[in-house]
């Protein structure tokens, strides 16, 4: 996720999301609207004036009032769950959730049937930091509204912090569901995707015999850098780990294409269509590469055993005219082109065909090489070519490949090939949702579903940018995209004009901050994060990332301060415990810094950072053997790191 909290090597550490109030205000008034009526009917003589001061008072923006007005109600009329609800409801939305407990609280235990006091119940709960209770209400809430988008998305964020990223992602795709255009459930279906393809390349890394997978993931990633010799190479190693696999030489083929090795780039198409006698897509390819050698007659007695008319994807039909072009034939280009827009209308890709002389012109600019696979296919090329050169299911999992063992009847990949073919992202993540509770531990399978949530995270996020481009939450995006592009003046820019415009919203204040972090400029990012902690003064994250910086700048005294209060709101936090114990260790206060770092071990016994601290404290304090044994520690546990980190890559392919 792209939340975060600084670590001790600058880098991010996922905070706690609290939710955004602008995001639910019109959903606030509907519901106090709706339920003041209901509750108006039950009412007489003064409790009706009430009610009906309360909503006059909500129409015109005075929340005080309405409270005030409420309170009187529920005083004279205590058995009115919906009055209680209404009562809690201005409070949500004069920011007080604490006080706004209660009064949900009695709402829901009059009468248990109503749906807004479980909501903001829920919702409250998420913003003190108390996501168990919050989940567990949201859970009623969508139970008795499935069709409200908004309690989805909070159940998705409570879900997200508790690391239920299973729940978080049937959450996401409710909500969208219930409502398709609300941007920011697209931008948080991106980034759950995308945590959940990290854990399955991460699985996939830790599996036995998993060379294969992890050398694809390299190719890929490099390859999409641009960095075609590593690509290459990495497709080469993971070709000789799986030489039977018909969907390496196919990459490799691409990228030695691009490498303008064309020798060596037909030797890889031929053996890709030698391994997948029925791919259409190795055909084309392998057709291509000969165009571009010169081989014009071999290369058009392949292009014409094939029918445009039985493609089923933009990529066959992009290299289709991609070789149509290559060999300057007209007619074959405008066939072909005329039957893909019928197929896929307002293709953007295929639509650049349209353009005079196409198939003419001595310019490669529409061609089709690694460079150019659509942004998708970066993410998922395997999945993609195992789906276009399967067909069938035949009633064994392999002959469906290694989608097989994913998709284990020949209706799930039936549904599943026309789902992902068409780019039907709804439907993939359908089928795919009741697979994420207990994520495959071999090797194969955590690199299928692995592919297929990172392609998923690219569509969410693609849908953001194109349909809502001036959302928040899309601008949001850009603004992380930005930072992590070396561009945080940019980011900063976005992340301040969203604040003037919308106020000190916590997520945008520590977005901001991250930006100010990434170009080292402390007093800013300090600062911002103060104004963070005035909104949401529970938040233990901040208070690290503020302890943090004051050890930076060695100001030890408010470092000590910091980590405190972030232990005072969260005993459980791993960071502000070792940040204390370090603190303590540069102040010379060895005693509490043996308390600190000890528990620090005890939350985190797989982090070696505790130990290289105590084995310090230990040296310093002329006790050689325990800081020999904890420097051992140290090492060990690095060790395992630095062995993980050559078996895998976590680093997803970057896509545009």
């Amino acid at each position: 996720m792209k939340f975060f909290c600084f670590d001790v090597s600058g880098g991010p550490e996922d905070p706690p999301f609290r939710s955004q109030w602008v995001f639910f205000n019109i959903l606030l008034a509907l519901s106090l609207a709706s339920q003041g009526r209901a509750a108006r009917s039950a009412q007489s003589g003064r409790n009706n004036d009430l009610a009906a001061q309360a909503e006059t008072a909500m129409r015109e923006g005075r929340l005080d009032a309405a409270e005030a007005a409420y309170e009187k109600a529920v005083a004279t009329n205590r058995a009115s769950a919906q009055l209680w609800s209404n009562l809690g409801t201005v409070r949500v939305m004069r920011g007080n959730c604490s006080s706004a407990l209660p009064a949900l609280a009695r709402a829901r235990q009059l009468d248990p049937r109503l749906y807004t006091p479980w909501y903001f119940g829920g919702f409250c709960h998420l913003q003190l930091h108390q996501e168990k209770t919050a989940l567990t209400e949201l859970d009623r809430a969508v139970a008795l509204n499935p069709r409200d988008a908004n309690a989805w998305y909070v159940r998705a964020r409570a879900a997200a912090n508790l690391d239920q990223p299973d729940i978080a992602f049937a959450s996401v795709i409710k909500g969208l569901a219930a409502d398709p255009a609300r941007p920011e459930l697209y931008m948080e279906a991106g980034r759950v995707s995308l945590d959940l393809a990290k854990e399955c390349y991460r699985r996939t890394a830790a599996a036995p015999n998993a060379q294969a997978y992890v050398f694809r993931l390299e190719g890929e990633r490099n390859a999409s850098q641009g960095i075609l010799e590593l690509a290459a190479e990495a497709y080469q190693k993971a070709a000789k780990s799986a030489p039977n696999d018909p969907d390496i030489p196919f990459a490799l083929g691409i990228v030695l294409l691009d490498l303008g090795k064309m020798e060596e780039a037909e030797s890889q198409c031929r053996r890709s269509a030698r391994l997948a006698p029925d791919s259409t897509w190795a055909k084309l390819r392998l057709a291509l590469v000969l165009a571009r050698e010169g081989k014009g007659a071999e290369a058009a007695s392949l292009a014409a055993a094939l029918d445009p008319g039985g493609f089923e994807s933009p990529e066959e039909f992009d290299d289709f005219l991609a070789l149509s072009a290559e060999m300057k034939n007209s007619d074959w280009g405008e066939r072909a082109l005329a039957r893909g827009l019928a197929l896929f209308p307002g293709d953007a890709d295929l639509e650049a065909w349209t353009k005079p002389a196409a198939f003419s012109t001595d310019t490669r600019e529409n061609t089709k090489s690694f460079a150019g696979v659509r942004g998708a296919d970066k993410t998922c090329l395997s999945v993609r070519f195992h789906a276009l050169s399967y067909r069938e299911f035949s009633g064994v999992p392999l002959a469906a490949g290694p989608l097989g063992r994913t998709f284990t009847t020949a209706d799930k990949y039936a549904h599943f090939r026309s789902a992902f073919l068409r780019d039907d992202f709804a439907a993939v993540a359908e089928l795919i949702a009741p697979k994420l509770a207990a994520l495959p531990d071999d090797a194969q399978g955590a690199f299928v579903l692995g592919q297929i949530l990172h392609w998923l995270s690219f569509e969410y996020d693609q849908r953001l940018e194109t349909s809502f481009p001036d959302s928040e939450a899309a601008q949001v995006l850009l603004a992380e995209n930005l930072a992590e592009l070396s561009q945080p003046e940019k980011a900063v820019a976005i992340y301040q004009a969203l604040i003037a415009k919308d106020g000190d919203s916590p997520d945008l204040l520590r977005g901001l901050a991250r930006a100010y972090w990434t170009q080292s400029r402390w007093d800013e990012a300090l600062a911002v994060l103060e104004r963070v902690l005035k909104v949401d003064p529970g938040d233990a994250t901040t208070m690290v990332n503020m302890g943090r910086i004051y050890s930076y700048r060695q100001d030890l005294e408010n470092a000590r301060r910091s980590f405190s209060r972030a232990l005072q709101a969260d005993p459980k936090s791993f960071e502000a415990r070792l940040g204390l114990g370090e603190t303590y260790h540069r102040e010379g206060s060895a005693t509490d810094a043996l308390r600190e770092l000890r528990i620090a071990e005890q939350l985190d016994p797989a982090n070696p950072r505790p130990h290289y601290i105590l084995a310090q404290l230990y040296r310093k304090m002329g006790e050689r053997p325990s800081a020999e044994r904890e420097m051992a520690e140290f090492e060990r546990l690095q060790s395992e790191i630095a062995a993980a980190k050559t078996r895998k890559t976590e680093e997803l392919v970057p896509v545009d």
